[in-house]
């Protein structure tokens, strides 16, 4: 039996932070239409007390009228009793959504979704259960392709939760939620969780790894063609930020790539990468879905949340919220730049490099030598990445003392991170090996 649910309050908060609410904005805000004079009317009822023209938002106001309206909340699908605002913020969250990634490509394979249970994993995973359940039964007016009812469907969403065991009794309340939130939507969840090794220094990347792993190898059992993450575009201008400080290249600073091959047949999507955090808040919250908060994420001393929290809010109001669309320009100027150079650098690679197996590689200095030391050091990049060798360790240093040894033609021996050896073995031949030993 359906439940008829309060919509949450911040759902109120979040309105009359971005608009002053007079009976006339109410009426854009929840319909759209404010010249529609049975709306107005409409809207001027719902306030307390009369209206008085001043810049004040009326949350008080706004809180009421939320409370005069109800949510029916079944297993499928979420409809609004008095009027049609609370249904077509999710209906143009999932339209852009399957924009962005048409359910066609995706509906009918199997997808590994990475959830912690977090606010943009909870609308990943609910978004693409909607989407795919209406495509799937041809009940979705914006699905775009046909219905598979008729042809079956071999594909699942499968969810994957890696408990991290940092947090205590709130990391397992996160699994709990995230098995939960997975039972009422039907889909299949795996939890990992960490054991042995206490992490140590670098924690976040050994978490971001161990997740990747645990994503990987769930594909690799279920045979997925797409592991998915819920990265959005806050996380890319964070992203951007960073690896500017760092003193990133370009290609860094083309920050998360929204499609990448992980493997042969297997690609990692991030689809909510034009989505910002208030858009996923304000679908979250028309369906009257809760979610998990990390309070970890508040912590200064990780300097990912430094950036969120301290320095961006700074960042914004000195230059304003269009900030954030010109960082996502950057970085999608950098992106298109960095994928053109990738693949004029594929092509020459291709021509001049002697692939002998995936821990050596041969070349003739005579074509390196004739080029440019940044052609030689980006080159160098995509082979180190191609081979997927490490690039962790490898500094500016280090590609600019490869590319100068390349370009002198002498014979000689270069060491580099990751057990890796340059060695110059005449005026014509390099080698580029790895120990074989190393593994990751």
């Amino acid at each position: 039996m359906a439940r008829r649910l309060d919509l949450p309050h911040n759902f109120a908060r979040l309105i009359t932070a971005r608009s002053y609410i007079s009976p006339d904005n109410l009426c854009r805000v929840f319909f759209g239409r404010a010249h529609s004079r049975r709306f107005q009317i409409q809207a001027k009822s719902w306030f307390e007390g009369p209206y008085t023209g001043d810049d004040k938002p009326y949350t008080s106001s706004v809180n009421w009228a939320w409370k005069t309206l109800r949510v029916e909340r079944s297993q499928q699908s979420t409809r609004f009793f008095s009027h049609g605002f609370m249904n077509s913020v999710a209906d143009t969250f999932e339209r852009r959504f399957n924009s962005a990634w048409p359910v066609a490509s995706w509906g009918n394979v199997s997808v590994v979704l990475g959830i912690s249970g977090g606010i943009d994993s909870t609308a990943l995973l609910v978004a693409m259960a909607k989407i795919r359940n209406a495509w799937l039964t041809g009940g979705s007016p914006h699905a775009v392709g046909d219905s598979k009812t008729e042809q079956g469907t071999t594909g699942k969403l499968m969810a994957v939760h890696y408990n991290h065991r940092l947090r205590g009794e709130q990391a397992d309340h996160d699994e709990a939620f995230v098995v939960s939130l997975c039972d009422s939507w039907g889909i299949a969840c795996q939890v990992f969780r960490h054991e042995g090794v206490v992490y140590s220094t670098g924690i976040e990347e050994q978490c971001r790894n161990d997740r990747y792993r645990a994503f990987q190898q769930t594909a690799q059992v279920c045979g997925a063609r797409f592991i998915v993450t819920a990265h959005q575009r806050n996380d890319q201008i964070e992203t951007l930020l960073f690896r500017l400080f760092r003193g990133s290249s370009v290609s860094g600073l083309a920050g998360i790539a929204a499609f990448r091959e992980v493997e042969p047949g297997l690609t990692l999507a991030r689809p909510l990468l034009d989505f910002s955090r208030d858009e996923i808040e304000g679908y979250l919250a028309s369906l009257g879905q809760p979610y998990r908060v990390d309070i970890s994420n508040q912590d200064p001393s990780f300097r990912r949340n430094w950036i969120r929290n301290e320095l961006l809010p700074l960042i914004r109001q000195r230059f304003g919220l269009q900030v954030d669309a010109a960082l996502a320009r950057l970085a999608e100027s950098a992106g298109e730049q960095t994928r053109l150079l990738h693949q004029f650098l594929d092509d020459w690679l291709e021509s001049n490099v002697a692939m002998i197996s995936g821990n050596e590689v041969r070349f003739n200095t005579r074509a390196w030598t004739k080029q440019h030391d940044v052609m030689v050091r980006a080159a160098l990049v995509r082979l180190w990445r191609q081979l997927a060798w490490p690039q962790q360790a490898m500094t500016a240093m280090h590609w600019q003392r490869a590319a100068s040894t390349i370009l002198a033609g002498h014979p000689s021996r270069l060491e580099l991170p990751g057990q890796i050896s340059l060695v110059c073995e005449d005026h014509h031949t390099i080698t580029l090996s790895r120990s074989v030993d190393i593994i990751g």
